[in-house]
């Protein structure tokens, strides 16, 4: 595929709203495994992702995982949030 293709087919798409509500940790609402799976599954499709958020905190294991995992996305991430993001969040 061509350079000039590539970056036509990278801004024809679109950026995606992903909405996480919820304590962050493996027995709450927001579960590490699923995140990363999620998020694999945005990156496949999108170059840019919008992550909006409120969140009461939550393990701090499980946390510092998903943000290394954020911090390792080729796609851009933008963090918004929507009420809350205490502790761990």
């Amino acid at each position: 595929m061509s350079k000039l293709l590539e970056q036509i087919i990278a801004k024809a798409k679109k950026s995606a709203n992903w909405r996480l509500v919820g304590d962050i940790g493996q027995w709450r609402e927001i579960k590490p495994v699923e995140f990363n799976k999620e998020l694999s599954k945005l990156e496949a499709k999108y170059n840019e992702i919008n992550l909006l958020f409120h969140c009461g905190g939550g393990s701090m294991i499980h946390g510092l995982q998903m943000y290394n995992r954020l911090n390792k996305s080729q796609s851009l991430i933008n963090t918004d949030v929507e009420g809350l993001a205490a502790s761990m969040a």
